[in-house]
């Protein structure tokens, strides 16, 4: 896993995300995309930027600026899932981040996959906002069998964690549960891209 300092997108998208009009964190804004991409939308569905207006937005109309990172997320975290790569905006040890931030971060991607997961391709759910649970529940309406359903609780699971219930935060768990997180959006990616 890349540090933040070391992620080349990250480093390239942040100073632009921060002066944009995204109502979310930019991790939950990757997660999100990831979502849809795995879901079976592509960088040229021009849904995708309408979506992430609708559904992170609040329908609040999206700045230049922010159009401008959304695209450039997008095509490269496409390209990204192409190669079977995922480098998340999530801090590592050597970024300094305090174990809270860290852990908020990881459940802001997860949440944010969720709701890119649960967009049906033919209407939008505003009702998914609430929380992960929703989310979660609207992606297994159309996805049926067990181990499909066992993925997107794990999802709902890492982004429901409250960093004020982890006690015993390890590095290990941490690369674990975000391994695990780019293993199920690759699975779907594959999934919804070549075998569907």
């Amino acid at each position: 896993m890349l540090a933040l300092k070391q992620n080349p997108l990250y480093q390239s998208t942040y100073k632009s995300f921060e002066q944009s009009n995204f109502e979310e964190s930019i991790q939950t804004v990757q997660g999100f995309i990831l979502g849809l991409l795995a879901q079976g939308l592509n960088s040229s569905d021009n849904a995708s930027l309408k979506l992430a207006q609708e559904i992170l937005n609040n329908d609040t109309p999206l700045t230049g600026k922010s159009i401008a990172v959304f695209t450039t997320l997008l095509l490269e975290l496409e390209r990204d899932l192409k190669q079977n790569k995922i480098h998340f905006f999530l801090p590592q040890a050597e970024d300094q981040v305090n174990q809270d931030q860290r852990l908020k971060a990881l459940g802001d991607t997860a949440y944010g996959a969720l709701l890119g997961l649960s967009i049906p391709q033919h209407k939008i759910p505003f009702n998914v906002m609430a929380d992960p649970k929703a989310a979660k529940e609207q992606a297994m309406k159309s996805k049926t069998d067990r181990y499909t359903r066992e993925r997107l609780e794990m999802l709902e699971q890492i982004a429901n964690i409250d960093p004020e219930d982890v006690k015993d935060f390890s590095e290990e768990d941490y690369e674990l549960v975000t391994t695990e997180m780019g293993a199920i959006i690759s699975e779907f990616y594959t999934k919804n891209h070549i075998h569907g």
